[in-house]
């Protein structure tokens, strides 16, 4: 596969150069740095959610940070109008989902149950009132939930059983029927619905749901979507703007895989014989559907229409990894097979409104058609990434969460739903710091090497590999004869211990911590272990000595994270989209390799060829010309007789 930069290259050079200059490079080796995953305890997918102004994310071990627009204590913050750096919501039970409205928010514990706090003006915090709180409320009168969806001002939640629950603004008909309470104005007009408790809207199969500004989505086990509420703007794709109050089919769609629901439009992914496509409809007014085409006044489309997703040679994207629609912009995360020299890698498809740069494309041109994110750090330049664990686009913002354990966010940043420790808006993606809590480990296959001489015991083990760094070792050795000891040593791959009895045996492990795992007991920490038998017994097992056999634990809860660990702890160039020399240091980042000397040289060469060839053709001119001018012509022949 052709780096991002011999493809610079090839754009300057003719194929032969590029070809000399491919050898050059294929001596150049950069592996993915790899990294351990998280302790055993964590095993939550990480997840991000975006509001209009405020931000969510779920870590690996289910802890809740929240930051961003808090004027109804949507964050579960007291005493602050906003934060600009994601902070902690304490809470007692691992936290497994999480879904912002407009201004308020709903998460879901692992015991299946639904919180909310925030904005409540028509009951979408789901208590039975309707004041604001500060303070996460529980949701009742629900069964054991499995997904949590906000919609602007109303609230849905899927059941383990496959019904579907709703409460909060129900105006446009998006919890359905029965409308719920009136709302009514000063003068006793009704301008709204709203239903301030859990009502029931589907019974039974439907496997994933969505809620839009005021609509609402649902897939149900047949891969039908269907949709009711607003459809002011063709956003239920039945080919009119006709409110529905029930689940209604959209037109034309079967095998829905995916749905993510905006303001007023709507994106779905289709199996197509193990294809994915991508249908979009609803408004358009930003070119948020992707379909291409000009922003000329009123647009949009009230059927699902399949949008191409392609590469920059033109070629179709087979696997759509994710989607999210904001309020008027889109995200696609696309899928690329790795191998076994080339890891799993993803791209970002971006389109829509940009007008606070929340495409995170450098610019605030909006696009009416799908753009790959490029990245460009240190001379490279590319898109394809390491795998997203999270994507999520919001009212004017977009964040984005690595395989690497690293965040970042673009667009609209006032209040500081960034969480970029400021409120500038951005337009490229830039990093949010946020806890690491990848743990370090080893390659499957990687082993303690223990041997002795002369009563001097070595250990040696290889490097471990971290998604930042490695920040030392620990070696525990223990003797059958009940002695022990425990020691940090450094960042080292060898330690000797002196002065121990040949006649016992040993049982040694060397755990790995990083700078946010270094206080970890040793139990929480990937490790190698090894045995040494007695030297006159040097066949004797381990379990003829010890009671509790060391076990190597190389990586823990692998499946609990994208990260694999590579052949290499090289960092590899754009493993993410932004600037991350604040994590690591610009000193170790992987630098381009600078072609202009050598590109110097090409261009000298091919001058001097060139020059000598025009030399070579001038002279024979010359030659010509002095030939002809000594040659008699035909006159002075015939004179001369």
């Amino acid at each position: 596969m052709m780096t991002a930069a011999r493809r610079s290259v090839c754009r300057l050079l003719n194929v032969t150069a590029c070809l000399l200059i491919g050898i050059v490079i294929s001596f150049l080796s950069f592996a993915s740095v790899a990294a351990g995953t998280v302790d055993a305890t964590f095993s939550t997918p990480v997840r991000l959610s975006a509001g209009k102004m405020h931000s969510a994310l779920i870590l690996q071990d289910g802890s809740l940070y929240t930051w961003g627009d808090n004027a109804y204590g949507q964050l579960g913050l007291s005493e602050t109008e906003y934060s600009d750096l994601p902070q902690k919501v304490i809470w007692p039970e691992r936290i497994v989902d999480v879904s912002l409205g407009a201004d308020h928010t709903l998460f879901l514990t692992e015991s299946g149950d639904v919180y909310a706090m925030g904005r409540n003006s028509f009951g979408q915090l789901g208590n039975g009132s309707t004041l604001h709180s500060e303070k996460p409320v529980q949701v009742t009168g629900l069964p054991a939930i499995q997904s949590i969806a906000s919609g602007l001002w109303h609230s849905l939640a899927l059941g383990e059983d496959g019904s579907v629950w709703g409460w909060g603004d129900n105006t446009s008909s998006q919890i359905g029927e029965p409308r719920g309470e009136a709302i009514e104005d000063a003068s006793g007009n009704i301008v709204g619905y709203r239903q301030t408790k859990p009502v029931q809207i589907i019974m039974e199969q439907i496997s994933a749901i969505a809620a839009g500004g005021a609509f609402s989505l649902a897939i149900d086990s047949a891969g039908n979507l269907l949709a009711w509420g607003d459809n002011a703007r063709g956003q239920l794709g039945d080919g009119t703007q006709q409110t529905r109050t029930t689940p209604t089919a959209v037109t034309g769609l079967n095998k829905v895989r995916s749905v993510s629901a905006g303001y007023q439009h709507v994106l779905a992914v289709v199996d197509d014989t193990g294809i994915d496509r991508l249908y979009t409809w609803g408004d358009n007014n930003s070119g948020q559907l992707g379909t291409g085409g000009q922003i000329a006044g009123d647009s949009y489309q009230p059927l699902p229409r399949m949008v191409s997703l392609l590469d920059r040679d033109g070629n179709a994207f087979a696997q759509i990894i994710q989607i999210h629609a904001g309020y008027a912009h889109s995200i696609a995360v696309i899928g690329h097979a790795g191998d076994s020299l080339t890891p799993e890698r993803q791209s970002l498809l971006v389109w829509g409104d940009n007008e606070y740069g929340q495409l995170a494309l450098g610019h605030t041109n909006a696009q009416t058609q799908p753009q790959l994110l490029a990245g460009r750090f240190n001379g490279f330049s590319g898109s394809d990434f390491l795998p997203f664990e999270a994507v999520a686009a919001g009212g004017s913002h977009t964040l984005v969460f690595s395989s690497k354990g690293l965040m970042a966010a673009a667009g609209l940043g006032s209040r500081g739903q960034l969480g970029t420790r400021s409120i500038v808006s951005r337009l490229s993606l830039t990093h949010v710091p946020v806890p690491d809590l990848i743990r370090p480990g080893w390659r499957t296959g990687d082993q303690l090497s223990v041997s002795r001489e002369n009563g001097m015991l070595t250990v040696r083990w290889p490097q471990a590999q971290d998604n930042i760094g490695v920040a030392g070792y620990r070696l525990t050795l223990q003797a059958s004869d009940g002695t022990g000891t425990a020691i940090d040593v450094g960042l080292g791959q060898e330690w000797q211990f002196p002065d121990t009895d040949d006649s016992e045996a040993y049982s040694i492990s060397v755990f790995v911590f990083d700078s946010a795992s270094q206080d970890l007991p040793s139990e929480q920490l990937s490790s190698l272990a090894g045995f040494l038998p007695p030297l006159d017994m040097p066949h004797g097992k381990e379990a003829d000595f010890f009671t509790d056999s060391a076990k190597s634990n190389h990586l823990i809860l692998l499946e609990s994270h994208h990260w694999r660990p590579s052949k290499s702890g090289v960092l590899q160039p754009l493993e993410v989209p932004w600037d991350v020399s604040a994590v690591y240091g610009a000193d170790v980042l992987p630098k381009a390799p600078d072609f202009r000397p050598l590109i110097f040289v090409l261009i000298l060469t091919a001058g001097m060829l060139i020059l000598s060839i025009l030399a070579g053709i001038k002279a024979k001119r010359m030659k010509a010309v002095a030939n002809q001018a000594v040659k008699p012509s035909a006159v002075d022949i015939k004179r001369i007789q």
